[in-house]
């Protein structure tokens, strides 16, 4: 979809397969990919890629239907959540678990942010495809760099924290801790909430 959440350095394109709103219903989402993949198997025929690495299940699934259609790109596909938690959707997320091992098991390789992941991936999908854990890239200078700077906060031993560290986005469901600590707040007034990050 054309919308972003990051800045991105000059001299980047940015192709976009579609214009739709991000937040446009699962059934609408699902009858478009075949669309999206035609487009991107234009794409990568006009432009002579030679490999796709895709993020986040929709987008995957796309990277691999495209191959279906007649690609021949490597589809790489990059793996950002725990696909067991889709059980927990009833048939909803039943359907989801079968439809998401159809199309990964045509993957040229899939990559992981996380062991756990990985993990959570081979027991939940038992698929034999290449993997590879790549964890994401952080700045570790600039982490220890910040370890020595003097805080305007001090944690006090009587209370118990809990600590959200994370984007500020509507996915991330941040409303939801907040709705669910006000409502331990009435029978644990010692604890406190933290929220640290972005938008």
């Amino acid at each position: 979809e054309s919308q972003t959440q990051y800045d991105n350095p000059d001299g980047l394109i940015i192709k976009h397969l579609s214009n739709r709103d991000f937040y446009i219903s699962n059934f609408n989402k699902l009858i478009s990919l075949i669309h999206l993949a035609w487009r991107l198997k234009i794409l990568i025929r006009k432009n002579s890629i030679e490999t796709v690495q895709s993020h986040l299940i929709r987008s995957n699934i796309v990277n691999v239907l495209c191959k279906l259609l007649g690609s021949k790109h490597k589809a790489i596909i990059t793996n950002h959540n725990i696909i067991s938690h889709h059980r927990r959707m009833g048939l909803a997320g039943f359907i989801k678990i079968l439809i998401i091992k159809l199309f990964y098991s045509f993957a040229d390789q899939a990559i992981f942010i996380s062991r756990e992941m990985q993990s959570d991936f081979k027991e939940t999908l038992n698929l034999r495809i290449d993997q590879q854990v790549i964890y994401n890239p952080h700045n570790l200078n600039d982490i220890i760099s910040k370890t020595s700077e003097n805080p305007d906060f001090e944690f006090n031993p009587d209370f118990k924290y809990i600590i959200y560290f994370g984007r500020l986005i509507k996915r991330k469901n941040v409303a939801d801790l907040i709705t669910v600590f006000a409502f331990l707040k009435q029978n644990y007034p010692e604890i406190r909430l933290i929220i640290m990050g972005d938008g």
